[in-house]
């Protein structure tokens, strides 16, 4: 049984794939352009990026039908696992998304929608719908293996929200003991107040308590000028 599919060709890339690799060719083997620095070093810049971008999406592009997920990959190292209870539509990809991704090399394509949910660090579940356009070649066996394996998506699709709903616990469980530990540290780190038991009595301070007080501080003053004097008139009398 067929599970994996390349991806079709468009004319125009073959056109254009064709028309690249020629003036590539020309750009480092002419000695028109290869004697120039300048040509022949636009013609290294072109031949970088048909080997790292153009060519392996010519030969690495495929869709494959898993046995829990559809695996589509474009690039040796970029690959998409989308497992077929996350899967919520499977469209004619003639219409634009605002989310989507394109892994197709000919406009005879479909677009599979699916969905992406995750748990955010309040806690809260959020769910994004992504679309991405892919272009088998043999379209029609690789809808019919799809529609088999999607019957397998509900209960997929159960267990994820199960899985989704007990992270979501868990989170919350793990904000509730932080939120503990954080009230017990403040209360071992707040200040120490003390507690007056008792009544405590304030008397009322009146003008003639300001009189007497400023009084007495005068005559504190004044003693020490009169002790002063009282000595000098008894040196004056011993001389005398």
């Amino acid at each position: 049984m067929q599970t994996k599919f390349k991806s079709g060709l468009n004319l125009f890339y073959v056109l254009f794939l064709s028309v690249f690799q020629i003036v590539i060719l020309l750009l480092l083997t002419s000695p028109i352009f290869a004697d120039s620095k300048v040509g022949l070093r636009f013609g290294v810049l072109l031949f970088i990026i048909d080997a790292v971008l153009i060519l392996p999406m010519l030969f690495f592009t495929k869709y494959e039908i898993g046995e829990n997920e559809l695996i589509i990959q474009d690039w040796p190292l970029r690959r998409y696992k989308i497992p077929y209870g996350d899967i919520i539509s499977v469209e004619d990809g003639d219409f634009e998304a605002k989310n989507k991704k394109t892994v197709a090399l000919s406009m005879k394509r479909i677009a599979v929608g699916y969905r992406k949910e995750s748990v955010d660090k309040n806690g809260k579940t959020r769910s994004e719908e992504i679309y991405i356009y892919i272009s088998p070649a043999d379209l029609d066996t690789f809808l019919l293996r799809l529609s088999g394996k999607m019957q397998i998506g509900e209960e997929q699709a159960k267990e994820k929200a199960a899985q989704l709903a007990k992270k979501q616990e868990e989170h919350l469980k793990k904000k509730k003991q932080w939120q503990k530990e954080k009230a017990r540290r403040k209360a071992e780190n707040a200040p120490e107040v003390i507690h007056v038991s008792g009544n405590v009595k304030f008397s009322e301070f009146t003008e003639t308590d300001e009189k007497a007080v400023n009084d007495e501080m005068s005559a504190d003053d004044e003693k020490p000028v009169e002790e002063a004097q009282e000595k000098i008139s008894e040196s004056e009398d011993t001389k005398n």
